[in-house]
């Protein structure tokens, strides 16, 4: 099968490779080796990027149509057509389309392709749940917010009558209101390389927290640095470590919350470590954490949480998306409120002084995460594709 793939992350050519971020790299490398050929409809990276392609993707039955570098989401939405239409023969050239969304152009790839019923959508987010989220301060983020629903309508309207895959419960509910062909194929960075059982649960100080992904308020990152000042004042001895980045240097996102930071008094006591490459690099960070603490406002289900699993760092997380679905509270993961510095400041105490709690945590997260392998969800995706185009 020559399986086509889009989504809207850019990627790199050098003179020998083609790179992606290292998230979807191991992901595209995955489902490489699952068909003959795949083929990646992507655009191209712009020099100052702030996710920058750094992994190479291994596999050589890889290609790449260059879309060319991306627009603005409103102008790829409104002016698809042109955006699109140069590459109608290698699109209509594939035998199936995976489309991974949400995504500006994700809901008009059906228009384009000769047959529709040969475009297949992978949903791994939810523009609506977001925009709910989205605080309009100003005349853009007004009318951000509105292109998110927009965006989020359209897509919903044109995956009624497709083969529709998610990769959490939460997204599973939401679709099968429209559509009855609902899949899950969850998504996750972890390979059968990558477990590692730690050797001993104890903890000494200083204690170390950490956070992985990228850098944004609804990530509830402003709650967890209220949470280390309040443990401090308690006078817990406890740093924050924070892996990840920042998706448009417009938003000053770092810079804000340094200075809030530096309000509470506790910029001392964390440490930012910029982006860390998928894989072995991230998961040192996980192997050296005491507690990984994920306290977003909505999520379907954070590839993250696998991560610190697989790496035997215990979870505190919050109950939204599909989280709750997935976890059991007290059995693999401190489950909280969102929204809340003192329910993670609460949990962290709970970790620290219960040794029995934080092994089983450990231990029961290890096992579930080996549940949840890369190499297994890639099958099942390609499963559901196969059996689909031979109906």
């Amino acid at each position: 099968m020559n399986l086509g793939f889009y989504y809207h992350i850019p990627i790199r050519r050098t003179e020998d490779s083609l790179l992606l971020p290292g998230y979807l790299a191991v992901f595209v490398d995955a489902l490489a080796k699952e068909v003959t050929q795949l083929t990646l409809f992507l655009h191209e990276e712009k020099p100052g990027e702030m996710n920058p392609a750094d992994t190479v993707l291994k596999e050589t039955n890889i290609s790449w149509v260059n879309l060319g570098p991306k627009t603005a989401a409103w102008h790829r939405s409104i002016f698809y057509r042109s955006v699109l239409k140069e590459f109608k023969p290698e699109l209509n050239a594939v035998d199936v389309l995976l489309v991974r969304c949400p995504s500006p152009l994700a809901p008009y790839f059906s228009r384009i392709i000769k047959d529709p019923s040969r475009v297949v959508y992978y949903v791994v987010g939810d523009y609506g749940e977001g925009a709910r989220h989205w605080k309009s301060k100003s005349i853009r983020q007004y009318l951000i917010k509105k292109y998110l629903y927009w965006n989020d309508s359209a897509l919903k309207s044109t995956v009624k009558n497709k083969l529709l895959i998610v990769n959490s419960i939460a997204l599973k509910k939401e679709y099968e209101k429209i559509n009855k062909r609902v899949h899950i194929v969850k998504t996750t960075t972890i390979q059968k390389h990558d477990f590692y059982l730690r050797k001993t649960y104890n903890i000494t100080p200083p204690i170390k927290l950490l956070y992985t992904g990228r850098f944004d308020y609804q990530k509830g990152l402003k709650e967890l640095i209220t949470a280390l000042s309040e443990l401090r004042k308690k006078g817990c001895d406890i740093e924050l470590h924070l892996v990840g980045w920042e998706e448009s240097s417009n938003n000053n996102i770092e810079t804000n919350l340094k200075n809030f930071a530096r309000a509470l008094d506790v910029d001392q006591y964390i440490v930012w470590h910029g982006k860390k490459k998928t894989g072995d690099e991230l998961n040192l960070f996980y192997r050296d954490a005491d507690i990984y603490v994920i306290p977003s406002y909505h999520e379907g289900f954070p590839r993250s949480i696998w991560e610190a699993m697989a790496n035997s760092c215990p979870v505190i997380a919050t109950k939204v998306g599909s989280i709750p679905y997935y976890l059991e509270n007290d059995k693999h993961a401190l489950l909280i409120e969102p929204k809340s510095s003192k329910a993670i400041s609460n949990a962290v105490i709970k970790l620290i002084n219960d040794g029995n709690l934080r092994k089983e945590l450990i231990k029961n997260g290890f096992a579930l995460a080996k549940e949840n392998t890369l190499e297994m969800q890639s099958k099942k995706l390609k499963s559901l594709i196969y059996d689909y185009i031979r109906r």
